[in-house]
């Protein structure tokens, strides 16, 4: 029987807990209680439509945290498995995500059951998840658990969002990963992900030098838009990963009628997150005689270093990146597409990285060269739609208009880009141009701006 290993925190803690904490203080307390394991906590806000859990004093989870894409997003590209193991808090994205991809059975390992109890009141779908008859739970401290990891697997998931990154850093090191790497079946894979607002520069190409000498084939990965909240996915094995377009492509397809995957069923988006193969990135980590320690310094950062910090570790990723082509079998049309997708997704990443920096001004040139690229990249049309809603609260709707409409243009289905286009126009009393753009919306999604007004109403309050 084919089995899976999956470490995470279902609805990921990691670098947004700091980056967040700030803005998560406050609101109505639901859920309150202690045991010898520790202290929970749920809070709702903006008449319950957010919800948070804070575990010990440390934010744990929140509404719409996106643990679910980076819970899917591995298991994507892996191939079937019949037995998963979830080790973290178990507030369900993992265990979730494995029941979707056809698993037969998934054990839990989480310290404290009411974290299980809590979870219900912050996301309904991954408390069934965990009540589902495939999964046991197993109570025990999880970070003492992967000391002395048991078993055979043919895929290990390790996400290091489950720990405080004092608790965590330790496992970052040659002689934890070579225990995860022993527990691989022949033509196994470990997957280990990294929050990168947590650990310094030193401290992340350290994790990544350890990841490299323990596996011969390592691939890595920068899999969301958002390098103050970065986090990076490494996957090694004893032999190069191989990428199937029409499996992927089956995958994603899958998913979209469940799923919030901004790339629906377009492979060439999804893959061109892609980073680095093997050769370069141990080309870079081990020739250039970067030290591997435990990363025993690391402490929790507040927001505003957390992110600087993850913005760092981004630029240093950037000088990783190499085509995804010729890691899969792509005819030439297919490599060609993939190779312009993964151009354009380079100019969006360097646009990212000077959004809030006093080079600012150029972000729109890097999305408009990305445009020329992969002019139909959904992820594209969100950078548009994020710079143009932001233009707009500024009030300069007539810069806002013009970038709401590229937005429109790649995703003319997403609700808050006509929203804020309708808004731009009538400012600028073009309301011809304002009321198509709100009678679209009404079509898309009914009660958008019924929701828009009370977390609006709440927020100025």
């Amino acid at each position: 029987m084919k089995k899976i290993l999956v470490l995470t925190l279902a609805l990921a803690m990691g670098v947004v807990a700091p980056r967040l904490a700030g803005a998560m203080t406050g609101g109505k307390k639901v859920f309150d209680q202690s045991n010898n394991r520790g202290h929970v906590q749920v809070f709702t806000k903006y008449n319950g439509s957010f919800r948070y859990m804070v575990e010990d004093g440390l934010l744990r989870a929140w509404t719409d945290d996106g643990a679910s894409r980076r819970a899917h997003l591995s298991l994507i590209l892996a191939p079937s498995a019949k037995k998963a193991l979830v080790v973290g808090p178990g507030a369900g994205a993992a265990v979730e995500a494995a029941l979707f991809h056809g698993v037969e059975s998934v054990d839990v390992v989480m310290n404290n059951p009411l974290v299980l109890n809590a979870s219900r009141l912050v996301a309904e779908k991954y408390a069934n998840a965990l009540s589902d008859s495939r999964v046991k739970i197993i109570y025990a401290d999880p970070a003492k658990w992967l000391d002395n990891p048991k078993g055979q697997y043919d895929q290990v998931f390790l996400w290091s969002s489950v720990f405080k990154p004092e608790e965590m850093g330790r496992h970052l090191s040659y002689d934890s990963l070579l225990k995860a790497k022993k527990l691989l079946n022949p033509g196994g894979a470990v997957t280990l992900w990294i929050p990168m607002g947590l650990y310094d520069g030193d401290q992340f190409k350290s994790a990544l030098a350890a990841f490299s000498r323990v596996f011969p084939a390592v691939s890595l990965w920068a899999p969301e838009m958002t390098p103050d909240l970065g986090w990076a996915l490494l996957i090694g094995s004893e032999s190069g990963m191989r990428i199937d377009l029409a499996r992927t492509k089956e995958q994603l397809t899958r998913m979209m009628d469940s799923y919030r995957f901004i790339e629906r069923d377009n492979v060439a988006s999804f893959l061109s997150f892609y980073v680095s193969s093997e050769e370069e990135l141990k080309e870079a980590l081990l020739k250039g005689k970067i030290a591997i320690k435990p990363l025993s310094g690391a402490k929790l950062p507040d927001w505003k270093s957390g992110g600087n910090i993850s913005r760092e570790n981004y630029r240093f990723m950037i000088r990783l990146r190499t085509p995804i082509s010729s890691r899969t079998n792509a005819n030439e049309e297919e490599a060609k597409r993939l190779d312009d997708y993964f151009t354009a997704r380079t100019r969006m990443i360097e646009g990212r990285l000077v959004h809030k920096t006093q080079e600012g001004g150029k972000e729109i040139g890097f999305y408009d060269e990305a445009l020329k690229s992969a002019p139909d990249d959904p992820h594209l049309g969100q950078l548009y739609q994020m710079l143009g809603k932001a233009y707009f609260l500024s009030n300069l709707p007539k810069k806002a208009a013009h970038l709401l409409e590229k937005a429109k243009a790649i995703n003319p289905n997403h609700a808050a880009t006509r929203y804020y286009l309708g808004k731009s126009y009538e400012a600028m009393t073009r309301y011809e141009k304002a009321s198509p753009e709100y009678q679209k919306l009404k079509e898309l999604e009914p009660n958008f701006m019924e929701t828009l007004s009370v977390i609006g109403m709440e927020l100025d309050e």
